[in-house]
């Protein structure tokens, strides 16, 4: 499971974690954060380097994962460094329904209502 730095457009926190699905995690991230977010640098690694990382910049902890940002983050760590990631185009949403589509589900849904009513009552 590789380890990351996560970072958030226009802020100054770093976020240690690992994931197994690297882009899955940073959607996750993504969606609780109003910043573009993008993995500044990846590692290959486990929990237990995760968790020596948290030791190491303990004394940047800010919350949970979450650590102040230092150039420390850019140094060496001794780990397998599989470089940066993100972020992601995000996802173009449908296109609202026209208005015949919706009086056409409409009408289908009153209409599958009353079946089951009908069948309720017989």
């Amino acid at each position: 499971m590789p380890v990351y730095f996560a970072r958030i457009e226009g802020r100054s926190e770093v976020k240690i974690g690992h994931a197994a699905i690297l882009r899955s995690r940073l959607a996750t991230i993504q969606s609780c954060n109003p910043g573009d977010v993008w993995f500044s640098r990846t590692f290959a690694g486990n929990r237990a380097d995760e968790m020596v990382l948290h030791q190491r910049f303990a004394h940047l902890r800010l919350n949970g994962e979450w650590f102040a940002w230092d150039d420390v983050f850019n140094s060496d760590l001794g780990l397998i460094d599989l470089g940066s990631m993100g972020p992601f185009p995000v996802l173009i949403k449908r296109p609202p329904k026209s208005e015949h589509t919706r009086a056409l589900h409409s009408q289908t849904m009153r209409a599958s209502w009353a079946e089951r009513r009908q069948r309720g009552a017989a």
